[in-house]
């Protein structure tokens, strides 16, 4: 059952335009892995970085998304929610990375900013843009 309403549309437009940049965003940061030089070794340590920020990013700004212009604190338990899971999630790939050598540092690092830049900066303009809708701009 789909639900209706402008939170839930704001939402889903939300998703399907995080989707898009994430995907772009794990595109680029794979091709800059290539690109370096060292292979295709690095690659699942980069989407160990990437895979968790994105997936976090869509889920807590949909999130936002839906609760977004609503009087209640649905806004902010996305927004401390993806912070946290988003802190959380860096600091259990980082621990995977030094368990395993730590070699493989800077692939997670690019990984992990490739997921998190690009969405956040998204989220950003995206909630920057309901702002002035919303004041009628």
């Amino acid at each position: 059952m789909m639900r209706a309403g402008p939170g839930w549309d704001r939402a889903r437009t939300y998703a399907r335009g995080a989707v898009a940049v994430g995907l772009l965003a794990g595109g680029v940061t794979a091709l800059g892995i290539l690109a370096w030089g060292r292979g295709t070794g690095p690659l699942p340590w980069a989407a160990l970085g990437w895979a968790p920020m994105v997936a976090v990013g869509i889920g807590s700004g949909t999130w936002m998304a839906a609760s977004y212009g609503r009087p209640s604190a649905g806004f902010l338990a996305g927004m401390v929610a993806g912070i946290l899971g988003r802190l959380l999630l860096a600091a259990v790939g980082a621990a995977a990375v030094v368990m395993a050598g730590g070699s493989q540092l800077w692939p997670f690092l690019a990984g992990w900013a490739g997921g998190f830049v690009p969405l956040q900066a998204y989220e950003i303009v995206f909630f920057h843009r309901a702002a002035r809708a919303g004041r009628g701009a």
